[in-house]
């Protein structure tokens, strides 16, 4: 079963993929991926993800992982407790990024369900 099918799988009012549930997911997306520059700037210039293994908690819509993935983080797991937010990720994440399909990993559920917890960086927007 694939990451889609698995979160298809989750109790839902929102699932299967209607047209306006796209739509409400994406703009979401969208806004929060356009402002993810002023998240950055409260870094470190010097902070570098470059190689390192991230967990996004709490990541919503899936924005930061996708920006992990282009700073070179080399794998990221985005957790989040809302089925319908790891639906939308996971299904976003194979129609529009799918070059960070070997990179990002949507997951949801409790924090026990994590299979690896050895972090070298957990972040939460």
């Amino acid at each position: 079963m694939d990451k889609i099918e698995e979160s298809l799988n989750q109790p839902s009012f929102l699932i299967p993929f209607s047209k306006e549930w796209k739509q409400f997911f994406w703009r979401h997306f969208n806004r929060e991926f356009n402002e993810i520059g002023r998240f950055w700037g409260r870094f470190p210039e010097k902070f570098v993800f470059e190689g390192k293994y991230v967990l996004d908690f709490g990541s919503g819509s899936g924005c930061l992982p996708i920006s992990l993935a282009q700073k070179k983080a080399s794998k990221i797991v985005g957790f989040e407790i809302d089925p319908n937010y790891t639906a939308f990720s996971n299904f976003n994440l194979d129609e529009r990024f799918s070059e960070y399909k070997d990179v990002v990993n949507y997951q949801n559920g409790d924090l026990d369900d994590l299979e690896d917890s050895s972090f070298d960086i957990i972040i939460s927007k």
